[in-house]
């Protein structure tokens, strides 16, 4: 780690040309030097906050949801950021998910190490600035996923809503003060239908296409054949955006979350063995 001295002058602006000319500069006139603004102190950070710098700006550009909810261990928060290199005009960063250092921070110009992390000091940063708790146990954790899925089932029926409503003619009813309690329209008996715990089986996207297809056929007065078009764009759309909302709390598209690649039939299978 460097000292204050290397600091100052790794992140000091550098002095213009204008400054350090031998030649004689030749006299203004009092109205140009009024309209001369005073040129800017050098900019001096000390490795305090550099770091607090570095952190306040890769917590903002994350998504802290799910550490906040569940919680996370000083290993796991302290390679949250994965594999990711950051660079700028004076400093570079190397974030690691294995191995340590964790961070390692580089002079942008002469490639000379200014300072190096554990992933354990990280998570101590990440915790102060974002407010992450240390991981629950795995009930705490089943309870709160539990009750943040029901939510997110209430609002992503909310928002197939008006889709389901231009899908079967439906109008957006009024609101009346005089209604205490408010009718609930074809639309809503189908999207109550949609995203059930098991969803995303065979079993219960078959079962919820039936239903809603019998519903429209029995209440929307429409026909077997258009009830089961509209059934199956209605579940698609309800299932398209839950798959979009798990693969965030599931992990799914994490970057440092590596998956084999499939490889076609023809790749994984072995050739034929000519006979001798």
């Amino acid at each position: 780690m460097t000292t204050d001295a290397t600091q100052h002058s790794l992140f000091t602006v550098p002095r213009s040309t204008a400054d350090t000319s031998s030649k004689p500069l030749p006299e203004k006139s009092s109205t140009e030097a009024q309209k001369e603004k005073p040129a800017p102190p050098p900019v001096t950070l000390t490795t305090e906050e550099l770091i607090e710098h570095i952190f306040q700006s890769m917590c903002k550009g994350r998504r802290w949801e799910r550490e906040l909810l569940l919680g996370a261990n000083d290993q796991e928060l302290g390679r949250s950021f994965g594999n990711c290199w950051c660079s700028g005009q004076t400093i570079e960063l190397q974030f690691r998910a294995e191995d340590e250092p964790a961070l390692r921070a580089v002079d942008a110009v002469f490639k000379t190490e200014i300072l190096t992390l554990s992933a354990s000091t990280i998570a101590t940063h990440i915790r102060r600035i974002v407010g992450v708790p240390q991981l629950k146990s795995a009930k705490e954790r089943e309870a709160a996923l539990d009750g943040r899925f029901d939510a997110l089932r209430l609002n992503l029926r909310r928002e197939v809503l008006p889709y389901i409503r231009s899908l079967l003619g439906e109008k957006t009813p009024r609101k009346t003060k005089k209604a205490a309690v408010a009718k609930t329209g074809l639309s809503e008996q189908v999207a109550s239908l949609l995203l059930t715990s098991d969803c995303l089986t065979e079993r219960a996207v078959r079962r919820t296409l039936a239903r809603i297809t019998v519903l429209l056929i029995r209440q929307g007065n429409h026909d077997a054949l258009a009830a089961a078009k509209h059934a199956v764009s209605i579940v698609e759309a309800a299932t398209g955006r839950w798959r979009s909302a798990m693969a965030y709390w599931q992990d799914t598209d994490e970057p440092t979350s590596y998956q084999n690649p499939i490889r076609a039939r023809h790749e994984t299978t072995l050739p034929p063995v000519p006979d001798n």
